[in-house]
């Protein structure tokens, strides 16, 4: 019975100093295995991605093609999307392929050079490169706007396929300003293009904002 009772005062006494060291901020004991993960650096945490990306851009763009009726140039309202693939190669430079599908609204008195008169749509593929001009650091300190020069040029196959003698090679290039979100891997960018046909049409400027999601 006493032996008993003095197990118990001693279990008392160790709790009480262990209570009585965290309330005067003594460490616990660490095993070594979390002194070695305690220990081992963090890696830091990436603000903004740079890498593979795939995007989806899709806007507004109007073509001065030429009008046989008329015998001049003839403005074209229509719509783009495009669909991109590309990589950063480094902070100021990127390559890509691009997809893109457009459809055009001509004038009701609108005739191609083969005569036919109506609508028109073009699907077309090709590579593009951008070069990074300027760099504008947001509230955080992070370059988070990033000014664009870009450039390209898809063959354009037209649909109906008698609306124009063959397809097209489209040059395109332009400005762009993209932002970096604090949504990381997204980004947002507004794009505006000169557009020039090599064949049937002509010229055109474009104007559409883009989203992209990096890997």
């Amino acid at each position: 019975m006493l032996g008993s009772t003095r197990k118990s005062a001693a279990l008392l006494a160790t709790a009480a100093l262990m209570l009585a060291g965290s309330a005067f901020g003594a460490e616990p004991v660490r095993a070594p295995e979390q002194e070695r993960l305690a220990d081992r650096p963090t890696a830091p945490l990436r603000v903004l991605h740079r890498g593979f990306y795939v995007g989806l851009q899709s806007g507004a763009l109007l073509l001065l093609g030429p009008d046989s009726a008329n015998r001049s140039p003839r403005t074209s309202v229509g719509r783009s999307m495009e669909l991109l693939f590309g990589w950063d190669l480094s902070d100021s430079f990127g390559v890509g392929l691009l997809l893109l599908g457009a459809t055009i609204d001509t004038p009701a008195d609108f005739r191609s050079p083969t005569g036919m008169r109506g609508d028109f749509m073009g699907l077309g593929a090709g590579p593009f490169a951008r070069v990074a001009l300027a760099r504008m650091e947001a509230s955080d300190g992070e370059a988070r706007f990033l000014l664009w020069a870009r450039g390209g040029a898809a063959f354009t196959a037209i649909q109906p396929g008698a609306f124009y003698e063959a397809g097209d090679l489209l040059l395109f290039g332009g400005p762009a300003l993209e932002y970096f979100t604090r949504l990381r891997h997204f980004s947002l960018a507004l794009e505006a293009d000169l557009l020039m046909g090599t064949a049937d049409l002509g010229l055109g400027l474009k104007l559409a904002p883009s989203v992209r999601y990096t890997f």
